[in-house]
């Protein structure tokens, strides 16, 4: 979800160099729940069948984004959490 709505986000300021993606540490090629579809919609997000997709690499030039702390502490190299962006961790549902 998260991913969906930054790039919404993005685009409505026409911030177009910057590239996002979205990876899990245990994604198992899952399609988007039907719940964070509609959760989508109801905020104008437009989606579509997408399925979850493993983290397997980490790129040295890449900022990484995490959820949470916990998140943080498996990814070695460029990478903040949601926490020290506004303040609190993001529960991961899996």
């Amino acid at each position: 979800m998260a991913e969906y709505i930054f790039k919404k986000i993005l685009k409505e300021q026409n911030i177009t160099d910057i590239k996002v993606i979205s990876r899990g540490f245990n994604a198992l090629g899952d399609n988007i729940a039907t719940n964070a579809k509609l959760a989508l919609k109801e905020k104008g997000v437009k989606v579509r069948d997408r399925k979850s997709v493993k983290l397997k690499k980490i790129e040295k030039n890449t900022l990484y984004v995490v959820m949470n702390n916990a998140a943080k502490e498996k990814i070695k190299g460029k990478v903040i959490s949601t926490s020290d962006l506004i303040g609190i961790d993001v529960l991961d549902p899996y």
